[in-house]
């Protein structure tokens, strides 16, 4: 299973989905769920988070760009890996080839 860091994917999703919205999509609409619009400031992130909190609080569906891994990888009805790959090592996956 591939990975990806929780801070920096939160991070990422933030700065590409909320607060730079590709025009005419699903993002450009986003900003009035999830509490937008947001500013590209350390603020404005933490403002994000709480809202995004708050919905996973109070049994709300979350945008799967901003939800945990482990809600999409099947470890709560008993998915096991044998491996899991993190995608800030990928240039060390094929080292030993």
């Amino acid at each position: 299973m591939i990975v990806r860091d929780p801070y920096s994917r939160l991070l990422s999703g933030f700065l590409d989905k909320a607060c730079y919205p590709t025009p005419g999509s699903w993002t450009e609409n986003m900003n009035s769920e999830y509490g937008g619009p947001y500013q590209e400031t350390p603020e404005e992130f933490g403002r994000f988070v709480s809202h995004l909190v708050s919905k996973r609080v109070r049994g709300e569906l979350i945008d799967p760009h901003f939800s945990p891994l482990f809600d999409h990888c099947g470890l709560s009805t008993g998915m096991r890996y044998d491996l899991y790959l993190k995608a800030e090592e990928m240039d060390e996956w094929y080292a030993d080839l």
